[in-house]
């Protein structure tokens, strides 16, 4: 192995642009979480490798701020709760062979030949993930793949993650060879086409999406193929309406035959039909204002811009005050 003896600033955008690091592994596995972020497809990332665009800076985003804030708590909890010494650790590791793949994990674990990874994921993770926290994000795994390709004398990699008010769950990922091998073929393939200044062919619609977004205002020629997919998509669309017309005409029997009993027993599974009913509260905003007191409505009100009545009235103003989004839509012929 070879390896610096400081580790570089991640937010160091040229440093970043020369390597494919661990933080990159999900984009060239396709893994990553929010893939309609064009920097999480194969071709942002390869546009921040080729300078033709910088990495977003994540330096003020909250989640990332909760992770580096937990990091040493974490390290305590491990220590206290497991047994587990985080060292952490300062040098960046380069791949032997290939000196553009590096990684800097947070810890060695002391003792053993062991990476450990501390991850803090928000509440809006954990929300996401509902009932299946004990379930591993792929994204995760890409991770853990690319520092046991860079670092070969490391034998496993252990997640240390810490969800917002649960206990710390670890999980550990053995070295798999072919797995490494697969991961080393795609992340070669990719840094060849940052080499040869090669834009990777778009895989999502994202990626397709910003790859033609500056359009020729004339129209192709009628072609067959793409006629033959273009009437595959009208006639799938036509069915989607008709399952959901029909969803909701069979949704509207079910109750009305079960009428007043909670349900209905269900012959094939332990499980019964079930018919659940509640209220839901529905704001009424009109009283609220009406019947309480200022000293209240102030704790609890919120001024906000009224972006419709701008948009309408000063289309100027609101646009220098708003982020532009490229926005590709497919509209089909009538039938």
């Amino acid at each position: 192995m070879i390896h610096t003896n400081k580790q570089f600033d991640p937010s160091d955008q040229e440093a970043r642009r020369n390597v494919i690091g661990s933080s990159d592994a999900p984009v060239i596995t396709r893994t990553a979480p929010y893939q309609n972020q064009i920097h999480n497809t194969w071709k942002g990332l390869w546009e921040i490798k080729t300078k033709k665009s910088d990495a977003p800076d994540l330096s003020s985003n909250e989640a990332v701020q909760w992770g580096i804030d937990l990091e040493d708590t974490v390290r305590v909890r491990a220590k206290k709760q497991l047994g587990v010494e985080l060292r952490k650790a300062n040098e960046t590791f380069y791949h032997s062979k290939y000196p553009f793949l590096a990684c800097h994990p947070d810890s060695i674990i002391r003792g053993i030949k062991e990476i450990g990874e501390i991850k803090c994921p928000g509440m809006g993770t954990m929300m996401k993930m509902g009932e299946n926290l004990e379930n591993f994000l792929d994204s995760y795994k890409a991770q853990g793949i690319h520092q046991l390709l860079v670092m070969d004398k490391m034998k496993a990699v252990q997640f240390f993650v810490q969800y917002p008010q649960k206990r710390l769950k670890v999980y550990r990922m053995e070295r798999d060879d072919r797995a490494i091998d697969n991961y080393l073929q795609l992340a070669l393939a990719f840094w060849e086409l940052v080499e040869k200044d090669i834009p990777p062919e778009p895989q999502t619609e994202v990626e397709t999406n910003d790859t033609y977004f500056n359009h020729k205002p004339e129209f192709m020629p009628f072609n067959h193929t793409v006629a033959e997919k273009v009437r595959r998509v009208m006639d799938i669309e036509i069915a989607e309406d008709k399952i959901a017309k029909e969803k909701k005409e069979l949704r509207l029997e079910i109750k009305k035959a079960i009428g007043n009993f909670a349900g209905m027993k269900w012959d094939y599974s332990n499980e019964d039909v079930q018919i659940q009913r509640y209220k839901r509260p529905t704001f009424n905003e009109d009283s609220f204002f009406e019947s309480e007191p200022q000293e209240t409505i102030d704790s609890y009100s919120v001024k906000s811009i009224d972006k419709t009545l701008l948009r309408k009235e000063n289309r100027e103003l609101y646009d220098k005050h708003s982020n532009q989004k490229q926005i590709t839509r497919l509209i089909l012929p009538k039938l």
